[in-house]
């Protein structure tokens, strides 16, 4: 098989190729190649989608089989080409968390309700195309309209943002909140999913061709598969290039053929399915550089990516110095101990002596001395205590001198008003980022009890407030309220408010302050004027 055009992972751990002439499957040592009941013979491309025990292949004319996992055998399921006419194709194949599967097309989104095949939305047409995200959640393109799509009950809410290109693939980054964007000559984009912002990724020499296929096989990189342009693997964060793979006719080792349609990464191989070389894979090198990054709801892990300072102590252990605590990573075991997490306490700066001691400033709270053996406080030095501190208590450096001493070094500053960035640092730190609501970036966020439920109704809310010019945003994320909310307070959003089952019903909001516990509801036409009037008179 040398045409391939898709690839997919099953539960069982089989790879499973498909070409026109059929599918292929792979195991560690073994292979086994499967016909397909095609009802016509103008196949150009496969896709396929594979989740639970459900593998599904379409053709791009609108035939969709299933594997029969009794009789070990592709079936036809069910054909849609009257749908689709002779003109249009199918872009992209997905099966949502309920088993249901989704097809986008070059004219328009359909869903097969496990009985037919029937349009999923009768409003929005156009050349489509769509990705997961978490939970009951998909991301939909629709000529250049963007959609958040609940599988689940089968609604839609359009999202900011308008991307005037055919968009021939999308991943969804998890760890980033954000969608990577293929098209079809305009290069790689990036969507924002909380901040609703769209932006082209700015790759030096990138190829106008169509990008198939995008892979994330870890926090760091991102591998794009260009048809005709080979394999790009580029930094995630940054966009930088880091390797180029492409066939090289001098090295048998090299990529076989530059036409990369799908992209599949296993536990230790990236594999590649062509549309000249066939299905091949090549193994992930392990990087000497490791990532820490802050992990949703793991405590092994960095506490805040805002990191300000990290040292070693005597032992190797790292100390890193965050907006909200001390990290703390054991050098050996590579175990997460937490310093003043939850306290909204920011660290700056960190500092080791010869007797075992770490000496951590803080933003306005002074010096804390620390055993570096068990985090323990040996004590906290403020002001009070002596002249090393400016006021207000801020340290942003310590060392300790020739004598042993602890010192602070003196750094005088002047600011010129003429320059916005630093009169913008002059506003950071008078109001210590808890800006009044009419100065603060964002305003409020919005935040629904449970997604699948109360989503409409905060975005409902979210379009109200924007409407009246209040900046704001849904974060409906899958996790905990708790954890929502919290996050949103260390933000210092000035305002978050939480609808559930008695705020939609009764068309109310519960509205929380930043740093305060109480919260207090309201119904939703007051609380907007109410929002309203105190950003127009400019309260502190």
């Amino acid at each position: 098989m040398r045409e391939v055009t898709a690839v997919v992972r099953d539960d069982d751990g089989f790879v499973w190729a498909a070409s026109r002439t059929g599918v292929l499957r792979v195991a560690t040592d073994d292979y086994q190649l499967y016909s397909l009941p095609f009802t016509t013979t103008d196949v150009m491309q496969i896709k396929m989608a594979c989740r639970g025990g459900l593998l599904v292949v379409a053709t791009q004319n609108g035939q969709i089989f299933r594997y029969n996992r009794v009789l070990d055998k592709f079936d036809l399921w069910f054909t849609f080409s009257s749908l689709l006419g002779n003109e249009d194709w199918v872009t992209n194949l997905l099966i949502d968390v309920d088993g249901k599967v989704w097809i986008s097309t070059s004219t328009g989104i359909f869903l097969w309700t496990g009985e037919e095949i029937v349009r999923a939305f009768d409003n929005i047409a156009g050349i489509s195309n769509m990705t997961l995200l978490e939970g009951c959640y998909a991301l939909a393109f629709v000529q250049s309209s963007i959609y958040r799509i609940n599988t689940r009950n089968r609604t839609k809410t359009k999202l900011q943002g308008h991307l005037p290109y055919i968009i021939s693939s999308a991943r969804y980054d998890a760890h980033t909140h954000r969608v990577w964007i293929g098209t079809y000559n305009a290069g790689l984009w990036q969507y924002d999913l909380i901040g609703q912002m769209l932006r082209k990724a700015a790759i030096p020499q990138f190829p106008k061709l169509i990008v198939r296929d995008i892979l994330i096989p870890d926090t760091t990189s991102l591998w794009v598969g260009v048809d005709g342009g080979g394999i790009w693997i580029l930094d995630s964060e940054t966009c930088q290039v880091r390797q180029v793979l492409r066939e090289n006719l001098d090295n048998p080792s090299s990529l076989r053929g530059n036409s990369v349609y799908s992209l599949l990464v296993d536990d230790h191989r990236v594999w590649t399915a062509t549309n000249s070389g066939g299905l091949q894979y090549t193994e992930i090198t392990r990087s000497n550089v490791e990532h820490l990054v802050h992990g949703i709801n793991n405590p092994q892990s960095l506490h805040n990516n805002e990191v300000n300072h990290i040292v070693t102590d005597s032992r190797g252990n790292l100390w890193i110095a965050t907006n909200d605590g001390i990290s703390l990573r054991e050098a050996y075991t590579h175990r997460w101990k937490q310093l003043y997490r939850g306290c909204q306490q920011v660290f700056l700066s960190l500092a080791t002596d010869k007797k075992g001691r770490i000496y951590a400033g803080t933003y306005g709270e002074g010096l804390y001395v620390l055993d570096e053996t068990t985090g323990r406080k040996l004590h906290h030095y403020t002001s009070r205590d002596g002249n090393i501190f400016g006021a207000g208590g801020f340290v942003f450096a310590t060392y300790v001198d020739s004598e042993g001493k602890k010192v602070r070094p003196v750094m005088l500053h002047r600011v010129i008003y003429g320059s916005i960035e630093r009169f913008i640092g002059i506003l950071i730190e008078h109001y210590g980022g808890h800006f009044p609501m009419w100065l603060a970036p964002k305003q409020i966020e919005i935040i629904p009890v449970l997604a699948e439920k109360h989503g409409a109704y905060a975005h409902e809310v979210c379009e109200a407030l924007k409407a009246k010019g209040i900046r704001c945003s849904v974060d409906e994320r899958n996790e905990k309220l708790g954890y929502r909310v919290r996050e949103a307070q260390i933000a210092k959003i000035p305002a978050q408010i939480v609808v559930g089952e008695g705020e939609c019903e009764e068309r109310t909001v519960t509205i929380r302050r930043s740093g305060q516990k109480q919260s207090v509801t309201l119904p939703l036409q007051e609380a907007i004027d109410a929002f309203v009037q105190e950003i127009e008179e400019k309260r502190a």
